[in-house]
């Protein structure tokens, strides 16, 4: 038989004291990661050597209200399309009917911006500074009413070139 014993494992010195009882030992403060705030206030919790950290939010832009700018891009875009085939076509006779088709699809593009940039600034307004994108959300109202009016006037240029 060996001296060691059989089933024991021999260990590399004395055993480790046990934790100390009571609250850690303050830590440096670290760096935040990217992406997280600091923390808006700190309040010590009475009796306890702990406190509670109050996060602040990060804000988050208006998914309507970006996409109000686009459309609004397009129903301006389509506008004008709906000009050159209104005053292309107008000889041929096939120009307005054309040119309607197209001013259908920018009075959508139109009415669909305004709608979303409505949307959007409702969302900035009741998102307490926690939503942005508030003059993302007017630039898509305001494109999407120049659209809708430059399409009736193109309309109503192409239906007086016919005559």
């Amino acid at each position: 038989m060996s001296g060691t014993g059989e089933g024991m494992q021999p260990t590399d010195g004395p055993a480790a004291p046990p934790p100390p009882m009571g609250p850690p030992p303050p830590r440096a403060p670290q760096q935040p990661d990217e992406g997280l705030l600091p923390p808006v206030a700190i309040q010590p919790i009475p009796g306890t050597p702990y406190a509670l950290a109050l996060a602040g939010l990060p804000t988050a832009p208006s998914g309507h209200a970006a996409a109000s700018l686009p459309v609004g891009i397009a129903s301006v875009l389509v506008s004008f399309v709906v000009a050159c085939f209104g005053v292309a076509g107008a000889q041929d006779g096939w120009g307005l009917t054309v040119a309607g088709a197209f001013a259908l699809l920018a009075a959508f593009a139109a009415v669909a911006a305004i709608t979303l940039g409505r949307v959007g600034l409702r969302k900035v307004r009741y998102g307490v500074g926690r939503v942005t994108g508030r003059g993302v959300a007017v630039s898509g109202i305001v494109l999407g009413i120049i659209g809708l009016g430059l399409t009736i006037l193109f309309v109503l240029l192409a239906a007086a070139l016919l005559r």
